[in-house]
């Protein structure tokens, strides 16, 4: 992408600082609760001055291991404000609090029980490793991205320039884990906005991209119909041809690459969207703003391997997926390369566990595959 945007996060630390003042900064991401007893004080402020400065404003939770997940989503409902607003659950250590994946999965669907939308969790590599490096596409299938965090080096420049200097596009912030590619990078934590240090935050795309991906609209959205960038049945050329290479590569085949975008690109790029974007408005076959930022952040697939595993296949394929659902938990199993009742048993528990699979049918399809496999 071109266009790059950043953030800032805020708690009592910044208590004083003038959103206003930050020209640089396109969204802001604000503190409210912490487990079930904590309210950050200048939370309230930090909204209403968000949407005075016209900034994207989200709402961040810092997770507590021991504390009731439901209690917490309560208690962080009772104190946001909005509702309506998108969210972040902040995830690390605290004293002895070390929260686990399963521990991020109840709080989120607690929350959204609730009403909350969690759309961010900052889980940065460094703690995804202390937690057993685990599949974090869970958290892509309920519609919620993750926030990475590496700090090349001191910020000390504007956003953009140490932005730039840091690697920018190219930063190891944006390497892939758990199966998954950061949505937002956090590449420095003493960002001197407003005279104060700042967690400075970069998205790959414009303020009005991330709005839509947050479900958080910003600017003239949508992008009118006949904008020339969105792609429909019936077009073709080199932009087609980048599409159908990109869906390709990101687990969506759609035939040969040829620049025309015919029925096959469409049924691709539907699943796409029923798998990536979490209102049903949005799977429309139209490759536009917000299906572009969507398929560019998905991460790449282990291409599937076009062989449907089901009760009865053996082989070397099937050892692959036994020995990846035991990995995650789903077992007992053996790696025998036997498609037995025990291993569709498993298939069908991960396939109800990860609403993208589609049908817990407990057959290893194109869907399933994608999911199950990093």
């Amino acid at each position: 992408m071109s266009t790059d945007t950043f953030g800032i996060d805020l708690a009592s630390f910044q208590a004083g600082e003038d959103i206003s003042k930050l020209s640089d900064i396109g969204f802001v991401i604000a503190k409210v609760t912490e487990s079930t007893w904590y309210v950050d004080p200048p939370y309230d402020g930090w909204r209403t001055a968000a949407k005075s400065a016209g900034k994207l404003f989200v709402w961040y939770h810092f997770l507590v291991q021991g504390a009731d997940a439901a209690n917490q989503a309560a208690f962080t409902k009772a104190h946001v404000g909005d509702v309506s607003l998108p969210g972040m659950l902040d995830v690390e250590t605290e004293g002895t609090s070390m929260p686990t994946l399963a521990d991020v999965l109840a709080y989120i669907d607690a929350a959204t029980a609730m009403g909350l939308r969690v759309k961010l969790v900052y889980l940065p590599r460094w703690y995804w490793a202390d937690i057993g490096s685990p599949d974090l596409r869970p958290l892509t299938a309920r519609g919620a991205y993750v926030v990475s965090s590496a700090y090349p080096r001191s910020a000390s420049a504007g956003a953009a320039a140490t932005y730039s200097a840091d690697g920018g596009d190219s930063g190891v912030g944006w390497a892939p884990y758990g199966g998954v590619t950061p949505l937002i990078w956090q590449y420095g934590d003493d960002a001197p906005e407003d005279g104060r240090p700042n967690d400075i935050n970069a998205y790959r795309g414009s303020l009005t991209q991330l709005g839509h991906l947050l479900g958080e609209p910003v600017g003239d959205v949508p992008t009118p119909p006949n904008d020339p960038r969105i792609l429909v049945e019936g077009d073709t050329g080199a932009d087609v041809k980048a599409l159908q290479v990109l869906l390709a590569a990101k687990g969506y085949p759609c035939g040969a690459a040829d620049g025309n975008f015919g029925p096959l690109t469409e049924a691709a790029l539907v699943a796409f969207q029923n798998d990536h974007l979490s209102e049903v408005t949005w799977a429309d076959g139209k490759y536009g703003p917000l299906t572009r930022a969507a398929l560019e952040a998905a991460p790449a697939a282990d291409p599937w391997p076009g062989v449907v595993i089901k009760d009865g296949s053996t082989g070397p394929l099937v050892k692959r997926i036994q020995a990846r659902l035991i990995t995650l938990g789903y077992g007992p199993l053996a790696v025998d390369g036997d498609d037995g009742p025990r291993t569709t048993a498993a298939v069908v528990r991960f396939q109800r566990d990860h609403p993208a699979c589609g049908t817990p049918d407990g057959e290893v399809g194109p869907r399933t595959w994608r999911v199950l496999l990093p």
